[in-house]
């Protein structure tokens, strides 16, 4: 599994260099729509390919559940063009703090309001990530 899981991440590295060549021709919101369209027309082939998902669940949410998946959408949208807007300024490194940053939180959401415990892999990811964070942000 951490083979996959540092191919992927080596992957997602290149991101950035590949996003500021394409921002070359189009702007942020054709790029950010793009993706989404792109992201939405693999997340439905899968699912039909493996036959194993249901959408009728979708039809069945509450309407606190539906403003959920606003917000979430929204706050994604917003930190795309936050994203990008910093690559554009020259900021790179502020995106790996982010990113640090929201795995952090995701821990801590995970153990303060689901009340799951922190696993001994989980607290040295926090201290490296924080280690990382600080020198990102020193080295500028």
């Amino acid at each position: 599994m951490f083979p996959i899981i540092l191919g992927l991440s080596c992957i997602k590295s290149i991101g950035p260099f590949l996003r500021h060549h394409v921002l070359e021709s189009i702007s942020i919101a054709e790029f950010l729509f793009v993706t989404s369209v792109l992201i939405m027309l693999i997340s439905f082939m899968y699912a039909y390919v493996h036959r194993r998902e249901s959408f009728s669940k979708l039809f069945r949410l509450s309407h606190t559940q539906y403003s959920a998946i606003v917000v979430i959408s929204t706050a994604t949208i917003l930190s795309g063009f936050a994203i990008v807007k910093l690559e554009e300024m020259g900021i790179l490194s502020s995106i790996f703090v982010l990113r640090a940053a929201s795995s952090i939180f995701a821990i801590l959401v995970g153990v303060f309001i689901f009340e799951e415990t922190l696993t001994m892999y989980q607290s040295v990811g926090i201290i490296l990530a924080l280690l990382s964070a600080a020198f990102l942000i020193q080295q500028e």
